[in-house]
């Protein structure tokens, strides 16, 4: 089809084409707007509810169960704390007993075998070592007063050690 209307008309509708789009996107447009507007307003209102809901709760002192727990779990934790035995400073103080020619072979550590007095298999060189092992032992307070050795037996094994005895051992001030 030939359009035969004069220029000025064929520019009237050209315009009016793009008057309609533009009304279309200024509706579109503030549909949008108002939905935005919409959104953010009840999301204010509901943060707001939120907020005073929270300060309401503060002011009547729900709060105080929160804090109660968490002085539980420190004094818990102070407990726990108190109780712990330092494994590595007990074990240098047994090892520190022993002179050059002495080591120990079985050592066996837990929180149950510590309250009481627990055996330590030591092996040494000559039967020299048994006293002077000892006596270190007392000095540190680590050696049950009735505590001798027993089962004192004379080997030749591959590690070079030819006595192997046993101690009991307590747990004192660690």
């Amino acid at each position: 089809m030939i359009n035969l209307l004069p220029d000025k008309d064929k520019d009237n509708i050209d315009a009016a084409r793009i008057n309609v789009v533009l009304v279309k996107l200024i509706i579109f447009l503030s549909i949008a707007i108002i939905f935005l507007a919409i959104f953010c307003a009840s999301t204010y209102l509901s943060l707001n509810s939120k907020k005073q809901a929270d300060e309401n709760s503060i002011k009547t002192g729900e709060t105080s169960s929160s804090t109660d727990d968490i002085g539980t779990v420190i004094a818990n934790t102070q407990t726990i704390f108190s109780r712990q035995l330092s494994y590595s400073k007990l074990i240098m103080d047994i090892g520190a007993s022993f002179p050059n020619g002495a080591s120990m072979s079985v050592l066996a550590l837990n929180q149950d075998i510590l309250n009481q007095p627990f055996e330590v298999e030591i092996k040494s060189n000559s039967n020299m070592m048994i006293p002077m092992i000892t006596n270190n032992l007392i000095v540190r307070n680590l050696l049950t007063i009735n505590s001798n050795p027993d089962k004192i037996t004379q080997t030749a094994d591959q590690s070079g050690y030819i006595v192997r005895y046993k101690l009991q051992i307590r747990k004192t001030d660690i």
